[in-house]
């Protein structure tokens, strides 16, 4: 299939006033076939949903592993120079 620019043509006749005719110019551009993209079904979206969560969750948690760490030397150290 191809996409076409118009002109535009008006013209006037006695019976008829105001008659417009479109005439093709040149070809502007070429459509793919019409293709349609693949259809998604949504157990796939869901799945892919899923997987993206769990690793959302892998690095939730290593976040909140080094978190603990983190807070356990802070309370030794304030446990070694006696604050509170």
């Amino acid at each position: 299939m191809s996409k076409y620019h118009y002109n535009i043509e008006k013209k006037e006749t006695k019976t008829n006033p105001g008659v417009i005719n479109l005439t093709k110019v040149k070809k502007t551009e070429t459509v793919n076939g019409g293709r349609k993209p693949p259809k998604v079904s949504l157990r796939n979206l869901f799945i892919q949903f899923m997987n993206k969560q769990e690793e959302f969750n892998k690095r939730q948690e290593q976040f909140n592993k080094r978190q603990e760490e983190f807070n356990k030397t802070v309370i030794d150290t304030f446990k070694r120079n006696n604050l509170k």
